[in-house]
């Protein structure tokens, strides 16, 4: 099956550098805030699976999933362009853990592939060229620097974009292309690693989504999907189970704007899911307007504690404490579902609710005396959650609701501009 990360041209481009220093050719990569990576283990919408902090964001480079090392897992990499060559970065775990592989290969001036070129269950890389109106692909069998094992000529660059997946189910990553045609995108298949003819063209997906490709249900073949960005900034998955035009194999929304999107078996359960990288760890600017309501319905005192010190210096405060009294409703800030409900007052939370908006930010909302909602429930903007209380480790303080942002999920991010804009008259 395919273990790439699947990009489209015009989609935002992931960008790394990593948290330890790297020298890339004569260019030595900064240690700074890494970004964040969120992967799903179902086709369907729902929480995060795997969540990790890695990378930061340079110039130039892009983001790769691959199985680098054979145990049929799809992991995070990068490849960044370096005195005319890629360099690629690998790692073998869903962690900020230091790079597993390190090297360069391929000319930076084409486009980076990846790809299981041999059937041997790893993947390594690949570049396509543009050569005199053709794609020029050349193959990679090893996941270090070194020549190309296989070099072909195969489709036309005009407006298409190169892409690769196991299309016939056998093991093998091929090439493939897809381009824009009158509103839908076409779909054209080769199932060998050698110049030759089309074994399949379809059309399917309409071009203001962006075309993705993976193992959706498990039978080793990699099929068709669009991903459409909701008004909200959600994204919105239509997955095909076959190589041909048709309807949808199954929908749902998960992740969303501006965060690029990902195609991967994280788990080595055979199939590929979804997730994203979200390499803008500052969110927009807070919304000027009225779109969102204060996370507290009544009067409330705060202010910008964000990384303040606590417990000695232990850690840092990640969120803003709004103070009022027990018992004042906490709210929605947003129409969106309930992800997280705990009843019991344990832990450093205490009892809390975390919902998913439909801007594709999770908000949590912690210490609260008690809470009225339940896991899975859809909550409009302004409804009642639950009670404002010191519960968890706000026992000896006066009851307030801490409150916490999570950029789709992922990157933790200062809530208190936003909060400023939402409670107008806040004291």
């Amino acid at each position: 099956m395919s273990r790439l990360l699947r990009l489209f041209a015009g989609a935002a481009t992931a960008v790394l550098v990593f948290v330890s220093t790297l020298v890339l050719g004569s260019t030595a990569a900064t240690a700074a805030t890494p970004a964040g990576w969120a992967l799903w283990d179902h086709n369907s919408g729902g929480d995060v699976d795997h969540s990790f902090s890695w990378g930061q964001v340079p110039s130039g480079c892009q983001a790769l999933v691959g199985d680098w090392n054979g145990d049929r897992r799809d992991t995070a990499g990068v490849v960044c362009p370096v005195n005319g060559e890629w360099s690629w970065f690998m790692q073998n775990q869903h962690s900020g853990d230091a790079t597993d592989y390190w090297f360069n290969w391929g000319s930076s001036g084409c486009i980076p592939m990846v790809g299981d070129w041999d059937g041997n269950n790893s993947d390594t890389p690949g570049i396509a060229c543009q050569v005199n109106g053709e794609y020029r692909w050349s193959q990679w069998n090893h996941n270090s620097g070194g020549g190309a094992d296989t070099v072909f000529n195969w489709g036309g660059t005009a407006g298409c974009w190169p892409i690769a997946g196991d299309w016939n189910g056998n093991g093998a990553d091929t090439p493939g292309l897809v381009c824009p045609r009158n509103g839908e995108w076409q779909w054209y298949q080769w199932n060998h690693n050698s110049g030759g003819g089309v074994d399949s063209q379809f059309k399917w997906g309409g071009t203001s989504c962006a075309p993705k490709w993976g193992d959706w249900d498990n039978n080793n073949t990699d099929t068709p999907a669009v991903v459409c960005t909701l008004p909200s900034g959600e994204y919105e998955w239509s997955q095909w189970y076959h190589n041909s035009g048709g309807g949808v194999s199954n929908r749902f929304r998960w992740g969303g704007a501006p965060n690029v999107l990902l195609v991967g078996d994280w788990n080595a359960d055979g199939m590929d899911t979804v997730g994203v990288t979200d390499l803008n760890a500052a969110p927009p600017p807070p919304p000027s307007g009225s779109g969102y309501a204060c996370p507290v319905a009544g009067p409330v005192s705060f202010e910008d504690t964000w990384h303040a010190s606590r417990d000695g210096g232990d850690r840092l405060h990640k969120g803003t404490d709004m103070f009022a009294s027990r018992g004042t409703p906490v709210v929605a800030v947003l129409n969106a579902t309930v992800i997280t409900v705990q009843n019991t007052d344990t832990g450093t939370a205490g009892r809390y609710v975390k919902i998913r908006a439909d801007d594709g930010n999770n908000y949590l909302y912690l210490h609260n005396d008690r809470n009225i909602v339940t896991v899975g429930q859809r909550v409009a903007r302004g409804q009642v959650l639950g009670y404002v209380g010191n519960t968890g480790n706000a026992a000896t303080t006066p009851p307030h609701l801490h409150f916490e942002a999570h950029h789709m999920g992922t990157t933790q991010f200062n809530p208190y501009p936003y909060v400023n804009v939402w409670c107008p008259g806040h004291s």
